[in-house]
């Protein structure tokens, strides 16, 4: 629970941070805008995405004491991790 409220937090402030920006620098962001790369942007939601699907895959191996199962999920996600990061 302790988690939830502080990624809430975390989160929170970000997106006001955000919008307080774009609210007073709106020809900034429009421009910063048209240097985005919509195909890359969606491939990264993607990649993160399954690499958190990975990790709760293996957190439910690790509670169902299946020692393969965690190792492959944990190379998958690390896997994916330096996909995001390239």
């Amino acid at each position: 629970m302790a988690l939830l409220v502080t990624e809430l937090l975390l989160f929170g402030g970000l997106f006001v941070g955000y919008g307080l920006m774009a609210g007073k620098h709106p020809e900034a962001f429009r421009a910063a805008h048209e240097h985005l790369d919509r195909v890359l942007g969606t491939l990264n939601t993607v990649v993160l995405l399954v690499s958190s699907f990975t990790m709760v895959m293996a957190v439910l191996c690790a509670r169902e004491n299946r020692r393969r199962g965690v190792i492959v999920f944990l190379i998958l996600t690390l896997l994916l991790a330096g996909v995001f990061l390239g």
